[in-house]
């Protein structure tokens, strides 16, 4: 006996002669291939694996998972404790316990059941807005790539909510920096000169009507990022002289970059001049100017219902 699991006892079987329904008898077995190699997992604790073992892994990862999917199975919980190894470490996916069948999808052809474990699961499918399925078991391999080159999880915390964060706004930190490989002649000002220049947005156009004070400004990043030169507009429209309406988006480039500069750079930048964001509930409003100019706005309003 190999084990003693919930639903049974786990005998190690061998057939000799090919008659196995003859030593099976008349007890119902339910027979799976041996996997002697033991779990992914086990090979992954002990720390990263060899760039050419990881795509071996991989490879037949991704295989297997397309097969399945050929014949309309997603797993939904792929992770190095549910793919197993034979004696000839050839990878078997195995727990399909919180599989689906393409039976499930809805009409809008989606999957609404949040399942599987949380460091490895979508982003979709912690909306819990509906996901694609395939999809989703793809973004898992990528997750189970990063631990077999890495040796870590991308996505960590011990709690839940703040796992899933991270994994919403693709919130992660590499170790890679740490090691003593990437330290080899490595100038840590270099690096920061470098971070100081990615977010440095540079005036590329301007639009501007000096009468009113407003205008339209284009700023354009001074280093190509992810998906090419990140681009913002911003807008403004003079409501009195005293009150600005300043409409910010992005037109091109990456749009975590983009939340980085908002965050990071433009928010903090008009801290002090900006009296409300759009969504935010409007703040109490100060003595001084800002409350003459809206006594005046509103005077003018009544003035102007009474001419007509």
């Amino acid at each position: 006996m190999l084990g003693h699991g919930t639903f049974g006892k786990v005998n190690y079987a061998r057939n000799q002669e090919g008659d196995i329904d003859h030593q099976i008898g008349r007890h119902p077995y339910i027979i799976h291939l041996y996997a002697k190699g033991g779990e992914l997992f086990n090979k992954v604790a002990k720390g990263k694996l060899q760039e050419d073992l990881a795509r071996k892994f991989f490879r037949q990862l991704i295989n297997a998972v397309d097969f399945c999917h050929s014949r309309g199975v997603y797993h939904r919980d792929l992770k190095p404790e549910n793919i197993l190894l034979d004696e000839d470490e050839n990878l078997k996916i195995s727990d399909f316990g919180l599989s689906a069948l393409v039976e499930s999808w809805r009409q809008d052809g989606l999957l609404h059941t949040a399942c599987g474990t949380p460091a490895y699961v979508a982003p979709e499918v912690i909306s819990r807005k509906g996901y694609d399925v395939a999809v989703s078991d793809i973004c898992s391999c990528g997750v189970i790539l990063c631990v077999l080159l890495s040796g870590y999880l991308p996505f960590h915390s011990s709690n839940l909510m703040e796992l899933y964060r991270k994994i919403g706004k693709a919130d992660y930190k590499s170790k890679i920096k740490e090691s003593t490989w990437f330290r080899t002649g490595w100038r840590p000002e270099s690096e920061a000169n470098e971070a100081e220049s990615s977010d440095e947005m540079v005036l590329v156009h301007e639009a501007q009507d000096n009468k009113k004070d407003a205008g339209l400004f284009k700023f354009e990043g001074a280093k190509e990022g992810r998906k090419g030169y990140l681009s913002i507009d911003a807008e403004i429209y003079m409501l009195t002289p005293a009150f600005h309406l300043v409409q910010v988006k992005k037109t091109g480039g990456d749009s975590l970059e983009y939340q980085k500069v908002f965050d990071e750079g433009i928010r903090p930048g008009l801290e002090d001049v900006v009296w409300a964001w759009e969504g935010e509930s409007q703040p109490r409003l100060e003595p001084g100017r800002q409350q003459d100019e809206l006594s005046s706005m509103s005077s003018s309003q009544e003035r102007h219902s009474e001419q007509q």
